[in-house]
């Protein structure tokens, strides 16, 4: 059993970690109040090490942040920056 979360945990191609990421933003984009560690692995079915890796990851670019009090964590500056910008673009070209 251990083997195969060993075996889930690591990305089997380049564009699984991307898709891991993905989830986890997506997840959080839908949650204003934060999501924990444990939320999100029991909703992408993956090991909490390998979810703590990649909000580690989303936290230095600014992508996610966590909340001190709660230790929830939240989208972070980032997100919203390109949330924003696509806004601003799809504005130009209407």
């Amino acid at each position: 059993m251990e083997q195969q979360n060993a075996s889930k945990s690591k990305p089997n191609n380049p564009f699984e970690t991307i898709e891991r990421a993905s989830s986890i933003l997506d997840i959080l984009g839908r949650s204003p109040q934060g999501v924990s560690i444990c939320e999100l692995s029991g909703e992408i079915k993956l090991p909490k090490g390998t979810i703590h890796h990649l909000l580690s990851s989303l936290s230095c670019f600014g992508y996610v942040r966590q909340d001190p009090k709660t230790r929830n964590y939240l989208l972070g500056e980032a997100k919203r920056d390109i949330r924003g910008r696509a806004k601003i673009e799809v504005r130009f070209f209407d």
